[in-house]
């Protein structure tokens, strides 16, 4: 837009959707990637634009009702530009005659509000309708860290965002969870079926490890007894079946749902030492093509990652022989997931209440 500063172009992407044409033209004309898939709520992606000293922040939660409540479409959250944060040298005008150099004395005199931490100061320097431009500064040498633009937002417990969660409840009801097939017996230990017994072979001819990016190790055998330990509930090992492991604790296990399917074909799901849960793979051939495009389990859950730096191309040949998806991405992985085997966070807390 003519006259249009690049300050004013940023505060006006925030509150869009990640599709918005405006957004996708910002990231054309600063040749930056496409914005990023959300996949977790409390998390923030951000996307730096190092030319400019500025970094814009997309996730799920706008707490204003015609954002309101997080949802998700195919595996994915709709997601929005819900911030942005300047550095020191952005170079376009601020508005009100504000200036990124604005020493912290100055700022605290004139700001509207300040809060502090045991780190840092926070001073509200300008508000309009929409949001608010927040000064950061460091409490030790008093310099300017960085000013963040938020829309404004409502309280978690706000009458207006229940109104629309009640709403969207009524519109759009919960898939069904899985019926889980009945199974009498607790199994021993067993191996490990064939396909990741050539993945261990694969990672061992590989120095045994799957780069510094993925923190992952693979059991010698599918294991009994964890999932008592993780539920308190002995019944919970007839419908896992785990086989690999973080380095924290947390495990990798397939999570039984399809009655008279082998372990192949059954969905994979990571269950953190911390009590995260989060669904990882439709089957084996998916968490293959998983870790060959460079994205762990925990990390996938964790941190919400839905991209990495492809490692082991072999990784992706044997996925192929499971299941010929040519073009699998760790998105496309983690989407299809997300999208049918949500459920297991139900099914975990069922287990857990009742052992």
């Amino acid at each position: 837009m003519a006259g249009q500063t690049l300050f004013s172009e940023i505060w006006g992407l925030v509150g869009k959707r990640a599709e918005h044409l405006d957004v996708l033209a910002f990231h054309k004309a600063h040749k930056l990637g496409p914005p990023p898939a959300v996949m977790r709520t409390n998390l923030l992606y951000d996307v730096k634009i190092g030319n400019l000293n500025a970094t814009l922040d997309y996730g799920a939660e706008i707490r204003r009702p015609e954002y309101w409540p997080p949802r998700r479409i195919a595996g994915k959250y709709v997601s929005f530009v819900t911030g942005a944060t300047l550095k020191p040298g952005f170079a376009s005008p601020l508005p009100n005659g504000l200036s990124i150099t604005l020493p912290m004395a100055t700022a605290k005199n004139k700001a509207i509000e300040s809060t502090k931490n045991e780190a840092f100061w926070f001073h509200q320097m300008y508000r309009d309708d929409r949001g608010t431009l927040t000064y950061v500064y460091d409490r030790d040498d008093k310099s300017l860290v960085e000013i963040r633009l938020k829309l404004h937002e409502l309280p978690d417990d706000h009458k207006d965002l229940k109104r629309v969660e009640a709403i969207f409840a009524g519109k759009y009801p919960p898939k069904p969870p899985h019926v889980i097939p009945e199974r009498v017996d607790i199994p021993d230990s067993e191996p490990l079926p064939a396909a990741l017994q050539k993945l261990v072979k694969l990672i061992e001819a590989e120095g045994g490890s799957l780069g510094e990016n993925i923190d992952l190790e693979l059991c010698e055998q599918i294991e009994t007894g964890t999932l008592t330990a993780w539920t308190g509930n002995a019944d919970a090992e007839r419908e896992f079946r785990v086989f690999a492991q973080d380095g924290s604790g947390g495990v990798v296990a397939f999570w039984l749902v399809h009655a008279d399917r082998p372990y192949e074909d059954q969905p994979i799901v990571f269950l953190g030492s911390e009590g995260e849960i989060g669904p990882i793979a439709c089957d084996l051939a998916d968490f293959l093509y998983l870790l060959a495009g460079g994205v762990g389990p925990y990390e996938a859950v964790e941190y919400g990652s839905t991209s990495g730096k492809p490692t082991f191309p072999k990784i992706g040949k044997l996925a192929a022989t499971l299941a010929d998806r040519a073009g699998r991405t760790p998105l496309d992985v983690l989407a299809a997931a997300t999208d049918k085997f949500l459920d297991i966070h139900e099914r975990m807390a069922a287990l857990s209440k009742h052992g």
